[in-house]
């Protein structure tokens, strides 16, 4: 019970983990461009001062950066509660092999954007950011960028991916929950089923007392002297 509830959790901090990062990734961005777009009267005067492309270059940087920072420190924390659910899964679910063969998966998929996916993102996307002067000609820059973006493209279909085996993992600890108390109550109804035709055969046939039992004793005949 304990086992399950706990990998519950970890399933739960997961996927709101994964929820929380993506909203908080895609609200800094929004927010650098409503800033660079419509800032109030004391940024806008600093941004016309600096200029505005040096400006956004600098802003939209510092946000990727940020951004990145969350996505690996988020990821690192991915691979511990992953490890987590693949080693407490087998207790919560008695060995079912196909639930761990899919928090498997899911903690492989983590691993493989922390080592594969997200370096190479963040080693473009950074050569993009502060692209003056760095690529020759435009096409080359659109390549980059389009590679760019199917890197992208290739890290949210593994989260989506993750996310869905996370639910159904979720949906397989609560199914199973339901079925074990389901169990437990029948046996208990069993039992005191069981406990009260007992009772009731004792109340129709009443236990007999058992009879003493006679043992045959030798007895010595003293003639009384006349």
């Amino acid at each position: 019970m304990h086992t399950r509830r706990l990998v519950a959790f970890l399933l739960g901090v997961w996927l709101g983990g994964m929820l929380f990062v993506a909203y908080t990734t895609n609200v800094n961005v929004s927010t650098t461009k409503s800033i660079l777009e419509s800032a109030p009267e004391g940024p806008r005067r600093l941004i016309e001062l600096a200029g505005p492309d040096r400006s956004s270059t600098l802003l939209l940087y510092n946000t990727a950066e940020l951004n990145r920072m969350i996505t690996g420190s988020w990821e690192w924390f991915q691979l511990l509660i992953g490890l987590g659910v693949v080693c407490a899964l087998p207790f919560a679910l008695r060995l079912k092999w196909i639930y761990l063969i899919a928090a498997g998966v899911m903690f492989l998929i983590a691993l493989a954007q922390r080592t594969l996916l997200t370096p190479e993102m963040i080693g473009l996307g950074r050569m993009i950011d502060m692209a003056g002067g760095t690529f020759s000609t435009q096409d080359a820059l659109w390549q980059e960028r389009r590679s760019l973006h199917t890197l992208e493209e290739l890290y949210l279909s593994a989260e989506i991916v993750k996310a869905t085996i996370g639910l159904g993992l979720t949906a397989a600890l609560l199914i199973f929950r339901k079925k074990t108390v389901y169990k437990n109550r029948a046996e208990r109804h069993s039992e005191a089923s069981a406990a009260e035709r007992d009772r009731a055969r004792r109340q129709d046939w009443p236990e007999r007392t058992p009879e003493p039992v006679r043992t045959s004793e030798k007895v010595d005949t003293v003639d009384d002297p006349d």
